[in-house]
């Protein structure tokens, strides 16, 4: 019985697809490729927007992919690391603000919330990363969690941060791959426990 279900030796298990579902196999990487290559936003934003995604969905083979993709275009560990902290703060504020809707009030301030708030806002302060480039990556991440309270914030904060339309669709096609890419790289995982059954 395998002991890692995550180990990067299953990866090779993805090369059999090329055989078992070849059309669907090269429609997939066409679009994976479609959506990295520059456009409006270049390679290096992309592939820091694609890790920040990767770790909101914590998929480990999509994390160690565009770590490395966007180390070789550039990307600093600094700003891999405030992308990634703009998806934590993204995901737990829309976490949090679901209570708004239970409740249909929001509540006062408590303990929690306060240093929740510091927490969120803090994410968003100026850094290695652009405050563009961090509304851009919270709106993918907004889209990519399908939270219309982040997505509203969001959309709302890119506009006001000059984020032009093509940014912002890109930005949104970036977490429809990583979505689809999260759930493809599982099947080294099956295709592994496959084989050994």
């Amino acid at each position: 019985m395998q002991t890692n279900v995550y180990s990067t030796e299953n990866l090779l298990h993805l090369n059999s697809l090329k055989s078992l579902v070849p059309e669907i196999l090269y429609a997939y990487a066409t679009y994976n490729s479609a959506v990295l290559k520059a456009g409006a936003l270049n390679r290096k934003e992309k592939e820091t927007i694609a890790l920040s995604l990767a770790s909101a969905i914590q998929c480990p083979y999509c994390i160690d992919i565009h770590t490395r993709s966007a180390k070789t275009e550039g990307a600093s560990l600094e700003e891999l690391s405030e992308a990634i902290f703009i998806a934590a703060a993204v995901k737990g504020e829309s976490t949090f603000m679901q209570q708004e809707e239970i409740t249909g009030q929001s509540n006062e301030l408590n303990e929690c919330q306060e240093t929740s708030k510091n927490f969120f806002d803090s994410a968003f302060q100026a850094g290695k990363l652009s405050p563009k480039m961090k509304e851009i990556i919270a709106l993918a991440v907004s889209h990519l969690l399908k939270c219309s309270f982040s997505i509203k914030k969001h959309t709302k904060n890119a506009k006001a941060a000059e984020v032009s339309q093509e940014e912002q669709m890109e930005a949104i096609f970036i977490a429809s791959v990583i979505c689809s890419g999260g759930v493809y790289m599982q099947m080294a995982n099956m295709i592994s426990v496959y084989n050994e059954s």
